[in-house]
């Protein structure tokens, strides 16, 4: 449903604006934030294609849904990742903060929340 190494922001340099101009406790998202947030969630790829360019992996998804066992299996892969999602803020808050900062822990509970929002929206 994801690929942490391409959809959590590691590739992302410290000095980037989805880092910087995270919104702080308490305060909302801008709305240019959460445009960026989304922008990044869709253009994540599949990790498919043929060496040269890959395919998106919103069009993975939607040829699977096309599917019959695509169709019968993503009702209940999409609820599995919802309520393994919820458990993600507890368990990143483990990981010490000289190996991820808080802000990266930050954005991956954020990602993996739009990622998951990009998903179901596919089921509509």
């Amino acid at each position: 449903m994801y690929d942490p190494a391409a959809c959590l922001g590691v590739e992302l340099k410290d000095d980037l604006l989805l880092l910087n101009d995270f919104p702080q406790k308490g305060n909302p998202p801008t709305q240019t934030w959460s445009d960026k947030l989304v922008a990044y969630v869709q253009k994540c790829g599949s990790g498919l294609g043929n060496g040269d360019s890959l395919i998106s992996m919103e069009s993975v998804l939607r040829e699977a849904l096309r599917w019959p066992e695509g169709a019968a299996y993503y009702h209940a892969w999409t609820a599995d990742f919802r309520r393994a999602n919820e458990q993600v803020p507890h368990l990143i808050a483990t990981i010490p903060d000289d190996w991820m900062p808080v802000v990266r822990k930050n954005l991956a509970v954020r990602l993996l929340n739009a990622r998951l929002q990009f998903l179901e929206t596919l089921l509509l």
